[in-house]
């Protein structure tokens, strides 16, 4: 199991570096390797305090290694068990974050 952490993709501060996440080398790389990409839509819509996350997985193996399923069932059991409600909050500040208005002013304040 290989873990990436994307929270902070997106947010690219030099124009030398990588735009594209370590986690699409990861997949290929061997069928036996399961990728995890850990992301979450609040930092790079700048709203700390708040947590909207998501969590992929992917291998070289696909549907046939059997992993994939297993660990998307171990994960929606652990988070079941551990967060019995939603977080309204946190899910209407990250639909808001998708709106166009948002998006322009993002653009305008970045580069």
């Amino acid at each position: 199991m290989v873990v990436h952490d994307d929270a902070y993709f997106g947010l690219f501060y030099d124009d030398e570096v990588m735009k594209e996440s370590l986690f699409s080398f990861t997949v290929n790389l061997d069928e036996n390797i399961l990728a995890v990409k850990l992301d979450g839509a609040t930092k790079e819509q700048y709203v700390w305090g708040l947590r909207v996350g998501f969590i992929t997985f992917a291998s070289a193996a696909g549907k046939q290694g059997g992993h994939l399923r297993r660990a998307g069932e171990k994960t929606m059991g652990a988070i079941r068990g551990a967060f019995p409600t939603a977080a309204p909050l946190s899910d209407a500040g990250a639909q808001g974050a998708e709106s166009k208005e948002f998006a322009a002013r993002r653009r305008k304040n970045t580069r």
